[in-house]
């Protein structure tokens, strides 16, 4: 039942994005108002576009103004040298736990003789 569920809500997100997408090739319609019109978030909605191959041309892209690019790259300098954007140290057992998981590897014994 569950897969019928899914697989109806994937059928209906896609017609919804093939209703909007020349709208969203000509920049006319942002991918935020994209997401609202289907129910899919950002990531979801990218993922959808890519496998549907639906993409803008690059001449209906915009690159960021000189003032805008400056503010970014400002704002990017002043939270790394405040600490903000900084990564914090990670135990060696997170990391191996994390490792664990992402790549089923049994760690349960090496954790044991580190704690």
């Amino acid at each position: 039942m569950r897969a019928v569920r899914q697989s109806t809500e994937e059928t209906r997100c896609s017609a919804l994005i093939s209703e909007h997408r020349a709208a969203y090739e000509t920049g006319s319609l942002s991918l935020s108002d994209l997401a609202a019109h289907t129910g899919l978030s950002l990531e979801d909605l990218l993922h959808s576009l890519d496998a549907m191959g639906v993409a803008r041309p690059i001449t209906i892209i915009q690159a960021l103004s000189t003032e805008a690019l400056n503010r970014t790259l400002e704002q990017a300098r002043r939270a790394r040298s405040t600490g903000i954007d900084r990564p914090r140290a990670v135990p060696a057992i997170e990391s191996v736990v994390a490792t664990q998981r992402l790549e089923g590897i049994d760690v349960r014994e090496w954790a044991r003789r580190q704690s």
